[in-house]
């Protein structure tokens, strides 16, 4: 609300009087201050029944419009622009302006007694914005070599899919990604799929009770703690954690522990058993009653019951045919092949200028600039391992992108000089230098583990196993990047047999045939030595395969036979006894036994019951129902003993 105070006719308004004198020029008398002050005062302390009554009047529309015409006219003279008010307002007057101007004058005149000190300043200031300038030069040109962190996402494929939070189940339908334990749930059609950062995947089946214990990216130290557990269900894991890195996933699932680096197996667990199937790879189970892990190599399985581990079975072509199998072996060649180009095209993001580029030269001077302002032994190690890790970056971005032998040649001295650099690196002396040096080397197996030689990115892996493998001290062996060559190359082989390439498959074989046979060497390591077996055979499952549907394959099988192993003739399929079966089975031995009255004739029929049952293969589930049926403190001592013995033979075998 505007106000308006009228002055007595004849009157001159002191804020008229001011306001003319200040645009031109003339100082306001200090009367003149003092009684404008004084009624800008009265003003604003008006009673307070003044100040209401102004506010409740709400004058009509022509009465604020003579208003509104009398303030501008006191205000701003007829004729005058807005930009001629705004400079008006804003130019000080002559007075000031030649004050101000004798003042400006006076600052800026030399001081002959300090006339070297704004030169020595200026100079200062030079000399440090051209070091800024030579600090910051790395940034302009080199793009910081790191590791993307990946996720663990839920994915739901099928049917019901559920997570535990708060203590009530909660469905899940779309994506999510997890940031600690959890359990999970799917229904009796469900499905889902488990994606645990580059480190393989978790696919569970209907009706399964899965919990998630630690999301860790790998490598992570040793630790005796479950990744996992299964409750109930059935799941499939694939993992690509190499095993020179250190341990891989621990999957918990009752009575023992399966540990899981590289390679596929299927765990189903119900309230009496627990059976497991390796595919892919190898895997390990342990804290079965057994002071030693049981090593299950591809096409493997056991059973488990109670605190008992059974005899290490074949797996048969039923086993293989099955849907459930045969989808998930698919899923994970393409999972495995999303990884490798997702790790190679996470490397080619991060690589900055090529050296195909024509200003690569600046971007080496960048990081020799960027080393020299580096200080202390640690911040240099670590620098240096930066620039190493860069030459692996650039390297895989010339793999993804470039082309022609100009291209491959300089990925090949990128990898070279990669090379070069650990190991010099890795020659100096201090423990905290061999520490760094270590993470970096287990850093960059992981991140080029899932690569097959099919795989563009096959040379980066090749090369960081091999230059691993030569620093002193590493945990990566020499042994174990000529097996992951073989296994891999025999892994890519068997697929591209499979697929129909039986040409391809042949030539490649015959590249890796003396690295194959040195792994075969009875020196090597058992592991080791069997795991290339493993692959072997199924390469040559593979080519016997192609060999009975062309004449072209079966002469190139022929041709290969003295290098593969002999076809062995699948053993006969034994029905496994239903748990109904071995109670009936061990009811029928209980009533025998006890028909007799006398102690020692009891003890002659259990030892026939032992000798009916020898070649069984429930022998052990029928022993073990038995020492629960029968009294503990009576025959059930020499069931026991029994048990026993049968299970040594079993595992001498």
């Amino acid at each position: 609300m505007t106000f308006f105070f009228p002055r007595k006719t004849g009157q001159t308004d002191p804020l008229e009087r001011l306001l003319l004198e200040a645009r031109e020029g003339v100082k306001v008398s200090h009367d003149i201050q003092k009684e404008l002050k004084q009624r800008i005062i009265n003003r604003i302390h008006a009673p307070k029944a003044i100040w209401d009554a102004l506010e409740e009047a709400t004058p009509a529309d022509a009465v604020r419009e003579r208003l509104k015409v009398n303030v501008l006219g006191r205000i701003v003279p007829e004729g005058v622009g807005v930009w001629d008010r705004l400079r008006a307002s804003l130019t000080p007057p002559s007075h000031m302006q030649s004050w101000l101007r004798g003042k400006l004058l006076d600052r800026l005149e030399p001081q002959p007694a300090y006339a070297f000190m704004p030169r020595l300043l200026r100079w200062s200031v030079a000399a440090a914005l051209v070091l800024m300038a030579v600090r910051a030069s790395p940034l302009l040109f080199v793009a910081a070599p790191s590791r993307a962190d990946s996720s663990v996402f839920l994915v739901p494929t099928q049917g019901d899919v559920s997570v535990l939070l708060g203590g009530l189940w909660q469905p899940v339908t779309e994506e999510l990604t997890l940031h600690g334990s959890v359990q999970i749930r799917t229904g009796k059609d469900g499905y889902a799929s488990l994606l645990v950062h580059d480190d393989g995947v978790v696919r569970l089946g209907p009706g399964t009770t899965f919990a998630v214990h630690d999301i860790a990216d790998r490598p992570v130290p040793l630790s005796d703690n479950a990744t996992f557990s299964l409750q109930q269900g059935t799941l499939w894991a694939q993992g690509l954690i190499p095993g020179a890195v250190g341990q891989g996933w621990r999957l918990a699932f009752g009575a023992g522990n399966l540990l899981l680096n590289e390679g596929s197996v299927s765990v189903t667990r119900t309230e009496k058993r627990v059976d497991i199937q390796v595919w892919d790879r190898l895997a390990h189970v342990q804290d079965i009653g057994r002071a030693e892990d049981a090593v299950l190599m591809a096409g493997e399985g056991v059973r488990v019951i109670g605190s008992q581990l059974s005899g290490v079975r074949k797996l048969t072509d039923n086993d293989e045919s099955e849907q459930w199998v045969v989808q998930n072996l698919q899923r994970d060649a393409v999972h495995r092949r999303e990884i490798a180009l997702l790790q190679q095209q996470r490397r080619a993001e991060v690589a900055g200028i090529l050296p195909t580029s024509p200003i690569y030269p600046v971007k080496r001077v960048a990081e020799a600039v960027d080393m020299l302002f580096t200080f202390g032994e640690e911040a240099r190690t670590q620098k240096r391992l930066d620039l190493a890790s860069t030459r692996l970056n650039e390297a895989a971005a010339l793999l993804t992108t470039g082309t022609g032998a100009g291209a491959e040649a300089a990925a090949q001295r990128s990898l070279d000089e990669y090379r070069q650099t650990l190991l010099a690196v890795a020659s100096g002396s201090g423990q905290d230098v061999q520490s760094l040096v270590q993470q970096q080397v287990m850093s960059e197996v992981a991140d080029v583990s899932a690569a097959l030689p099919d795989d563009e990115s096959y040379a980066l892996k090749k090369m960081v196993l091999e230059t691993s493998a030569e620093i002193p001290g590493s945990v990566v062996k020499p042994e174990d990047v000529q097996k992951t060559m073989v296994v891999d190359t025999l892994a890519s082989l068997t697929q591209r047999a499979q697929e129909g390439d039986i040409l391809g498959a042949v030539d490649g074989f015959k590249e890796i045939l003396p690295s194959l046979q040195n792994a075969q060497r009875p020196t090597s390591d058992r592991t080791v030595r069997k795991e290339t077996e493993v692959a072997l055979a199924l390469f040559a499952d593979a080519v016997r395969e192609q060999g009975g549907k062309s004449e072209t394959g079966a002469t190139i099988a022929l041709e290969l036979s003295p290098y593969l192993p002999q076809e062995v003739a699948p053993a006969p399929v034994v029905k496994t006894l239903t748990d109904e079966e071995v109670q009936a089975i061990v009811r029928q031995m209980y009533d025998r036994i006890y028909s007799y009255k006398m102690a020692r004739s009891r003890y002659n029929q259990l030892l026939v019951e032992f000798h009916n049952i020898e070649g069984n293969p429930d022998r052990g589930r029928i022993l073990r129902e038995l020492y629960h049926f029968l009294p503990e403190n009576g025959l059930a001592q020499y069931v026991r003993t029994e048990f026993q013995r049968v299970r040594e033979n079993v595992q001498g075998q």
